[in-house]
């Protein structure tokens, strides 16, 4: 009978997350359906279908397949580099706190970007990314070497310090933008964050570290497991542990700067 108590759950467990799953589908199909067919010129769901099917012509088709369609896809890809940067971050650091925002890595590619629009006069979101990847680059290593404690990785440290960084690159950006009125009228809309404008062509530039980075972070995914248990704990059970930070905090580098760019 204590037998069949955990085997029970272990059963139940799947279903419950085949629910949540199936339920995330639904939400990102009603999502994706209102995307294409509300706006400031409302489509009907009919119309857009047949858009999509390349059945439909005139302005409503245009609206559907040549500015809501492109920039939906744009944000999927953004929405889930993100998701998975977090879920990485929370895996690493063994903290569920823990995202690309509170470990200062969107506030180190940030500041590169304005850096560059600063210094080097760049305009163009594709210019943007190998700069925002370098600044995650930068910001995720200094949290993670100043959060290092002598023998393991301590979450709290980890969070503290990234909170910190991430207000001192912030105040850094802020700094930036006051010294140059091009910089700011450049930066501002962009630092806020917009899917207009973005077509399939900006989603090109990024696909490849996209890429690069959704492999890598599907490799780490099964020693993220060992290493809630402590790096000591993980490493008896085999895992190596610098290998598995290196490879994930890349990932999450990569994901979540093309999403920042």
């Amino acid at each position: 009978m204590l037998d069949a108590v955990p085997s029970a759950a272990a059963r139940r467990r799947p279903l419950r997350l085949g629910a949540v799953l199936a339920a995330g589908l639904v939400g990102l199909g009603l999502c994706v359906v209102l995307s294409l067919a509300v706006g400031t010129r409302p489509v009907a769901p009919g119309t857009v279908v047949s858009a999509l099917f390349g059945e439909a012509h005139g302005k409503d088709a245009i609206a559907v397949t040549g500015i809501r369609l492109p920039r939906t896809l744009v944000g999927i890809a953004v929405g889930a580099a993100l998701g998975v940067a977090g879920a990485l971050c929370q895996g690493l650091t063994r903290n569920p706190l823990a995202s690309p925002t509170t470990l200062g890595v969107n506030a180190g590619a940030s500041l590169a970007v304005v850096v560059a629009i600063f210094g080097f006069g760049l305009r163009r979101p594709a210019e943007f990314l190998p700069f925002a990847l370098l600044g995650a680059c930068v910001a995720a290593a200094a949290v993670f070497g100043l959060a290092r404690g002598a023998r393991d990785l301590n979450p709290v440290r980890l969070a503290l310090t990234g909170t910190v960084l991430a207000v001192v690159l912030g105040s850094w950006t802020s700094m930036l933008m006051l010294l140059s009125q091009r910089t700011l009228d450049e930066a501002r809309f962009w630092l806020v964050g917009s899917l207009a404008g973005r077509d399939l062509g900006m989603l090109g530039w990024v696909a490849v570290p996209l890429g690069v980075g959704l492999v890598a972070a599907l490799g780490s995914a099964p020693a993220l497991n060992a290493l809630s248990l402590g790096d000591a704990s993980a490493a008896s059970l085999g895992v190596r542990v610098a290998r598995v930070r290196v490879v994930g905090g890349a990932a999450a580098v990569l994901l979540a700067g093309s999403a920042v760019a």
